[in-house]
């Protein structure tokens, strides 16, 4: 099945296989197997950067599916008796899972997928009713003896038993209401508004990632945000704003949360 494969390593896109019921969340009528891919979206950290890359990009979804969707109309070209539904998020399988059993990506203690584009990357996938085998080859890690994605976590989110995502600042900085102090204090300490990618930047499977095509002209990069950005706008003004970011989903009430710790502290 070269010409499936090559739909997607001629965008740039590595892609395995997997069948559907070992990953399925929800049935879908017909489908047998998940073609998973990975949508790179590293790039260089900019001057006063406050966003985690993925929120300072334009939404994966849109860049992402459009890209799966034009695959999955190609190959229903090719196959026109056959079924390709394309999906980014809110996937009937469970995309990791799908990662790492396809051979797609290995699990670093990072608790992310790696894959032979390092971590900085989304999942999608197609899934079809074709008969197709993609194999892959995992990434070889070396977490055991590394442990430098632990020793960084700004908020001790990651340890040798485990991920504590509570700990984690990418999911304080994105949980709705009001913070505790020490919640507070994570965010004052690191300096982000939005995520954090600490633990990918010491990933030594992200050395030397040339920056990706979502994270070129004609897409822009938004690295920062400030509370002037955000005067006087309502939480419809703001989704409306920030549409095509991947924070603009919680509302404003959360990113303004967030910026006034950030803000308290320079004034402070």
């Amino acid at each position: 099945m070269d010409i499936v494969r090559d739909l997607f390593t001629r965008r740039g896109l590595p892609v395995a296989s997997v069948p559907f019921d070992q990953v399925q969340l929800r049935p879908v009528d017909g489908v047998t197997t998940v073609l998973i891919t990975a949508l790179p979206y590293y790039f260089p950290l900019r001057e006063g950067q406050n966003l985690a890359r993925f929120a300072a990009l334009p939404d994966y979804h849109r860049y992402f599916g459009d890209q799966l969707r034009e695959i999955a109309a190609e190959l229903s070209a090719l196959y026109p008796q056959n079924t390709f539904l394309a999906y980014t998020d809110n996937s009937p399988t469970d995309e990791q899972k799908a990662a790492l059993r396809s051979g797609l990506a290995a699990k670093g203690k990072n608790n992310l997928c790696i894959t032979e584009k390092g971590s900085f990357v989304f999942l999608g996938e197609i899934l079809t009713d074709l008969a197709v085998s993609l194999t892959a080859e995992p990434p070889r890690l070396n977490c055991d003896a590394c442990g430098r994605c632990i020793a960084a976590c700004p908020n001790g989110a990651l340890t040798e038993e485990g991920f504590r995502y509570e700990r984690c600042l990418a999911y304080i900085t994105q949980k709705k209401g009001e913070l505790t102090e020490e919640e507070a204090e994570a965010i004052r300490k690191n300096r982000m508004a939005w995520g954090c990618d600490r633990c990918s930047e010491v990933c030594p499977h992200n050395a030397g990632l040339p920056a990706a095509p979502i994270a070129l002209p004609p897409n822009e990069i938004l690295p920062r945000l400030t509370l002037q950005d955000l005067e006087g706008l309502s939480d419809r003004k703001f989704r409306e704003i920030y549409r095509d970011r991947a924070f603009a989903w919680r509302g404003k009430a959360t990113m303004q949360r967030n910026l006034m710790i950030l803000e308290e502290k320079e004034h402070g």
